[in-house]
């Protein structure tokens, strides 16, 4: 094959379709008809002597030889576009593919509002897509997906992923003003209560809390799961258990009557959240752009909140003693 006499667009489209898994999606992404990409890559399957992708149970998979051309055209493709971009800067207003953030809940509820708010002040159009956290953190996606991030606590991320922190977190207690550990909740109180845990990965009988217990030589008594940060409130109200958050999500109940947030009753080990991405675009000045982004709007208006919760908290914990 003389390269001087293939349409260098036709990589472009194959490497969509391939990311994509679908002609559809690819068509879409690519701004094309259907039928065009479709045309496009039976040209190029005949050009690589190939099929390349073949349909198969949940979309088009590659082929073998499809498979190594595509790991290959990806870092040549990434680095045409960061060549030809030449350090400029990024105009958001024509960034329209979907911003896809892989989170729990718990982000949504914090940042959701914050990142919206973000993207329209720079006058980007795209929508912002959310969708739930795995143990992979969604790796498969964010080596598909340009403008995809993952948000979460976990430190565990599988290979080929970079991180940044976003924020360093606490524990705080979230139960009912009327529960009776609500005026004192010390560490004898509190190991005597009844719990709910918030496992957002789900299957998981305890959390990381109660592996920190157990190697203390103590123990809570967890009487209900849920995998939402959102219904804890509810949880917590109607069951009269203490749910322990991160103090961000804790507080978001302060002013609330019905409950008390409370310090955690002991010191545990600390933690933080973080903003992870693929290797892949790591040096993508679209998928830079994105954390910078996100990184600006969380971390901003996070600081004056928290600020604000700790000097309450400071207040209530005065005002119990």
């Amino acid at each position: 094959m003389n390269i001087n006499e293939l349409d260098l667009n036709l990589l472009r489209i194959f490497q969509t379709v391939a990311e994509e898994r679908s002609v559809s999606r690819a068509a879409i992404r690519l701004d094309m008809s259907q039928p065009a990409v479709s045309n496009a890559l039976k040209r190029f399957r005949i050009i690589m002597e190939d099929q390349l992708l073949v349909r198969g149970a949940g979309g088009m998979h590659l082929t073998p030889r499809g498979a190594d051309l595509a790991q290959h055209l990806s870092g040549v493709l990434q680095g045409i576009e960061v060549a030809m971009s030449g350090g400029s800067e990024i105009d958001p207003t024509r960034i329209t593919e979907p911003i896809i953030i892989i989170c729990a809940d718990e982000e949504i509820l914090l940042h959701g509002a914050d990142i919206l708010l973000a993207l329209k002040t720079c006058g980007c159009p795209a929508p912002v897509q959310f969708l739930p956290l795995n143990m992979e953190y969604r790796s498969d996606v964010l080596w598909r997906k340009r403008l995809a991030v993952t948000m979460t606590t976990m430190l565990y991320a599988p290979d080929g992923l970079k991180q940044r922190k976003l924020y360093d977190e606490e524990l705080a207690c979230l139960l009912r003003s009327d529960h009776p550990a609500a005026a004192h909740l010390d560490l004898e109180a509190y190991l005597a209560s009844e719990h709910l845990l918030v496992a957002p990965l789900g299957g998981a009988p305890t959390g990381y809390l109660d592996t920190w217990f157990r190697e203390q030589g103590k123990s809570r008594h967890v009487s209900l799961i849920t995998h939402t940060f959102g219904s804890a409130p509810t949880l917590v109200q109607q069951a009269g258990l203490i749910a322990t958050l991160p103090s961000r999500q804790a507080n978001l109940h302060r002013q609330n009557p019905a409950f008390t947030v409370a310090p955690f009753p002991t010191d545990v080990p600390a933690f933080s959240l973080h903003l992870f991405w693929s290797e892949r675009y790591d040096r993508d000045p679209v998928n830079k752009w994105l954390r910078d982004l996100l990184h600006d709007a969380i971390t901003a208006p996070q600081r004056d909140t928290h600020r604000q919760n700790q000097t309450a908290a400071l207040e209530d914990d005065v005002i119990r003693r």
